[in-house]
């Protein structure tokens, strides 16, 4: 289960995760693409209208009675690939999220009952650090984290790895994180720059694999 994650916006992480899950299962993996971001983007990307979906992610975790089935919601793109998708209702799911009793543990229990029906689930994340946020973070086993090149590009990433660090102590096995170099121009000494600073700053966890902005 790898969630896609950082609270910054417009860095790259929903176009990540679609093209992951699509390359994922054209080599022949079974993947689930589960779109956690009330803008529904990951959900567009894959030609998917969020208003013609009879329910959507938030049915799954607003659901307290079991009476939800994933199966009726999940819409399958093509072979080996398909899809969670996600609507505007999901951003009324963190107040009754924070209701909830192991509040954080919604989703894992959600990704429980498909147990052996995927090789890979993508989690694709909102751009905060809520209550969605740490249920993907409780749920998944690597964090891909996508940082763009710029002045700003590492301002946020110290308190998400401390975020991590957190979850971690409350998990049986600690969650691998590694960034990904996304929207990189290395035409820009500040493109460079950046990127030697996030190597720097992850300790080597950074993907070989660098994204050019074109």
């Amino acid at each position: 289960v790898v969630a896609i994650i950082n609270q910054k916006g417009g860095c790259g992480k929903t176009t990540t995760a679609v093209n992951l899950g699509a390359c994922l299962a054209q080599a022949h993996r079974r993947v689930l693409v589960v779109d956690l971001d009330p803008q529904a983007h990951a959900t567009l990307a894959f030609g998917v209208n969020p208003g013609e979906c009879r329910m959507s992610v938030y049915d799954l975790l607003a659901d307290t009675t079991g009476s939800v089935a994933a199966r009726d919601i999940i819409v399958s793109l093509e072979e080996g690939l398909d899809l969670l998708p996600s609507d505007v209702m999901l951003s009324t799911a963190e107040p009754l999220l924070l209701e909830r009793r192991h509040k954080e543990l919604v989703l894992k229990g959600v990704l429980s009952t498909f147990e052996g029906g995927y090789d890979f689930v993508i989690l694709d994340c909102p751009p905060n650090i809520g209550v969605l946020t740490f249920n993907a973070l409780y749920a998944c086993t690597e964090a891909v984290i996508p940082m763009e090149s710029g002045l700003f590009a590492l301002h946020g990433l110290a308190r998400l790895l401390e975020t991590i660090d957190v979850v971690n102590r409350d998990r049986p096995f600690p969650i691998a994180a590694h960034a990904l170099a996304t929207m990189f121009d290395r035409r820009t000494r500040i493109a460079r720059e950046s990127l030697e600073e996030l190597l720097k700053h992850m300790r080597g966890h950074v993907f070989k694999t660098v994204i050019s902005f074109n």
